[in-house]
């Protein structure tokens, strides 16, 4: 087969996986889902069995790689970020990287076309590294520089009403969401901030640097910073799992932020769902 004929192929392949999410088997049982009565509600496996995990309690679990499964009402395609850190005990060192980690992603508009033109891989095979702490926080806060490894990170998706849409897109305050700290929940105020910040900057009385080095502050509280970005179909109800890697004795928070959520005003939601966390340590 040629070069052109191969290219051909991928463009039909692409063009049939273009605006459709990755819509993977939910691992919860139905009989399970089946009561929820259309509440979200976050899983977590133990011992095979899929046990339901409360947001107003601490949840102890065994240390080591955890599977999550996250179940909730929508009826359109979207993306979620899963925000996961461990709290600093007294000889812990903070945290100076974030691991972000990311499936494959079903992309929308030209890129798929793109990507098949340019014999370039769609990248359905994953992604997960690390990137300094204070070029992420920068990149989602008041992006000025690029980073190749957050623009690789984040994707173009198949949204609500099968719009396609950034996951970092700034307009629609999706960037922002990716931030365990600070997190903006209103456009509007993003908008305002970013136009005051600039005309700021242009008058030479502020630094975007001093903003992004107040904020790292807040974070010395974390020794261990994880996103994760996951997609899903709509259904009823749609799900998303998860791995974490639960350290022996360490204190967790999980953030769930579903970027296409809103509230019936049109605003997101004030606040994330929230989960804490207490790994047992290691037996004796």
């Amino acid at each position: 087969m040629t070069g052109a004929s191969r290219a051909l192929l991928s463009v039909f392949a692409c063009l049939l996986l273009a605006g459709q999410a990755l819509a993977a088997a939910c691992p919860v049982p139905d009989a399970v889902a089946a009561k929820l009565a259309g509440r979200p509600a976050l899983f977590v496996e133990e011992g095979g069995k899929w046990k339901e995990m409360s947001s107003r309690r601490k949840t102890t679990l065994p240390p080591g790689r955890t599977r999550f499964a996250y179940l909730f009402p929508s009826t359109d395609a979207g993306a979620m970020a899963i925000k996961f850190v461990n709290m600093r005990a007294n000889n812990d060192y903070r945290a100076t990287q974030v691991r972000i980690i990311r499936p494959g992603f079903s992309e929308c508009g030209f890129v798929p076309l793109l990507r098949a033109l340019y014999l370039i891989p769609r990248d359905f095979s994953g992604f997960g590294t690390t990137v300094d702490l204070a070029a992420y926080v920068s990149f989602h806060m008041a992006p000025r520089d690029q980073p190749a490894v957050l623009v690789g990170f984040h994707r173009t998706y198949p949204g609500p009403g099968n719009n396609c849409r950034r996951t970092d897109d700034v307009r629609s305050g999706n960037r922002e969401q990716f931030l365990f700290e600070d997190r903006f929940t209103d456009i509007k105020v993003v908008t305002r901030d970013m136009r005051l910040v600039g005309q700021a900057v242009a008058d030479g009385k502020f630094d975007p640097d001093d903003q992004v080095d107040a904020a790292l502050q807040k974070y010395t509280r974390y020794a261990h910073i994880e996103t994760q970005m996951r997609q899903y179909a709509g259904g009823r109800p749609s799900c998303i799992d998860f791995v974490l890697a639960g350290e022996p004795g360490a204190s967790s928070r999980l953030w769930l932020n579903d970027l296409d959520l809103r509230e019936a005003s049109g605003r997101r939601p004030h606040t994330e769902p929230s989960w804490t966390i207490t790994w047992l340590a290691d037996s004796p």
